[in-house]
């Protein structure tokens, strides 16, 4: 795979990180969970993936997301979590949420009304 190498803004960059990631495994013992990890890769003030000022996501960035380029994304889940209801799962795992149960039945009665199977 042929990659483009990080600038060099983009190198210091990243030591700094290293060394900050470094410095906190030194303070803890000599370990530190791989939560903590993640936490300090990605959030650590100023320098982190999300916290470092650079631009993410979008044609600029590093990467584009599903929900960003159509609504398939969220199309698909809500199929998926209308499923759920109809098989009264939201109940078992809301502990019987009456707002989750009225939500189902509607989904039911809009689907029959509309002469539809329900997904």
């Amino acid at each position: 795979m042929n990659l483009p190498l990080p600038g060099t803004d983009a190198r210091a960059h990243s030591e700094r990180l290293v060394q900050h990631i470094q410095e906190e495994i030194a303070r803890c013992g000599g370990w530190i969970s791989f939560m903590r990890y993640m936490e300090l890769a990605l959030y650590a003030p100023g320098m982190g993936y999300y916290t470092a000022g650079a631009r993410k996501l979008g044609a600029a960035g590093d990467f584009v997301t599903a929900p960003e380029l159509s609504p398939l994304f969220g199309q698909t889940l809500a199929r998926q979590v209308a499923q759920l209801l109809d098989l009264g799962l939201a109940a078992a795992t809301t502990g019987g949420c009456a707002h989750c149960k009225r939500s189902a039945r509607r989904h039911a009665d809009t689907c029959r009304a509309q002469r539809r199977p329900r997904h």
